[in-house]
């Protein structure tokens, strides 16, 4: 009976050890599967594949990487409907990754392909798209002057420029002026008055180089009327600018019967105050005679390109003889019996342009 028992406890011990190494085995094969089910979803998963994908287009775009990071996004799109949080997710990355395409694109100087871009990036991340509309076409005036201040003959690169700025937002008084500018190089001076007068129409009440130019170019085709009218509309823009008093009254002079009225003016721009001011110092003439460049086209250039002007030329010392002939002639038509007397002449006009030198 002992060995019996014996027997039997010992079957029973083993059937016991037999059950719990049963239950390890079974309860460790349960954590493997475990493991690999979790493990592979952590892989295979659509969850944590758009959220490693979202993580490599976040550091893409970081990198500058915006081409890279969009193609990110597409693969995440691809896996399926979106939760609404995710689709905010997305769209912010994506409205970021398209503002860095149009960013490079106008530091490039691709004007149009940035302006697309840019406007994606404003639809996508609520922004105001005239803010970056407003952006392209500051960058692509900024290019016009320059192109205009390099070339000293029209160039077709700057003709597609301003009508691309024309047709982008139309009217740009800018845009037009410098087409005008460009009208004048190419000796097209009708077409060159068109444009300056949509130029002054659009924004003729603040900035002075349309109906500045406009009275120069009219005063050399003769129109002296017209040139007076806009050359006084200039003087009321920019009182203290030299260039207009000097053309004021040369207009008058060649109109004849406005001598005593143009004597004034000429001998103000010819003054210490005047174009002379500028006799040491040409190169500065341009960015330091015209009004701000709020309310000249032309400064905006000068302050940071060199200019020509393709109507006056660049010579002082021309523009100062101009005058004085001018002057002189004004002088001369009301001195009356004077004019008989040639030592007299020549002591008057001695005293009359010794301030003006």
């Amino acid at each position: 009976m002992d060995r019996f028992s014996a027997i039997t406890e010992f079957l029973a011990a083993w059937n016991a050890s037999r059950l719990l190494s049963s239950s390890i085995v079974f309860f460790v094969l349960i954590l493997v599967f475990g493991i690999l089910i979790i493990g592979g979803w952590l892989i295979l998963g659509r969850g944590p594949r758009r959220r490693r994908r979202y993580q490599r287009a976040l550091r893409l775009l970081e990198k500058g990487s915006w081409s890279e990071a969009l193609e990110e996004l597409g693969r995440i799109q691809s896996l399926g409907l979106l939760s609404q949080s995710w689709q905010a997710r997305v769209r912010r990355v994506e409205g970021e990754c398209y503002r860095l395409e149009g960013e490079n694109a106008l530091c490039e100087k691709r004007f149009e392909e940035a302006l697309e871009s840019l406007l994606k990036s404003a639809r996508l991340l609520d922004k105001d798209e005239k803010e970056y509309r407003t952006r392209v076409i500051d960058a692509t005036l900024a290019e016009i002057r320059r192109l205009f201040s390099l070339k000293t003959s029209t160039d077709g690169s700057i003709s597609k420029l301003i009508h691309w700025v024309q047709q982008l937002q139309p009217p740009c008084p800018e845009a037009s002026f410098w087409q005008a500018l460009c009208h004048v190089r190419e000796g097209q001076i009708d077409s060159a008055l068109t444009s300056l007068e949509q130029s002054r129409s659009f924004n003729g009440q603040q900035v002075f180089d349309p109906s500045f130019y406009l009275g120069v170019l009219l005063f050399r085709e003769g129109r002296i009327t017209e040139a007076l009218r806009h050359l006084s509309d200039a003087n009321r823009l920019a009182p203290e600018c030299p260039l207009v008093p000097w053309q004021l009254g040369m207009a008058m002079v060649a109109e004849g019967g406005k001598d005593s009225l143009a004597i004034r003016p000429l001998q103000k721009s010819l003054g210490a105050n005047g174009l002379s001011a500028w006799n040491k110092s040409p190169r500065n003439f341009w960015k330091e005679a015209l009004p701000d460049r709020d309310n000249s086209y032309v400064r905006r250039l000068a302050e940071d390109l060199p200019y020509v002007c393709p109507v006056l030329g660049g010579e002082l010392s021309v523009m100062l003889g101009q005058g004085h002939l001018a002057l002189a002639q004004a002088h001369y038509r009301g001195l009356g019996t004077i004019r008989s007397r040639p030592s007299c002449m020549r002591q008057y006009f001695k005293k009359v342009l010794q301030p003006c030198r």
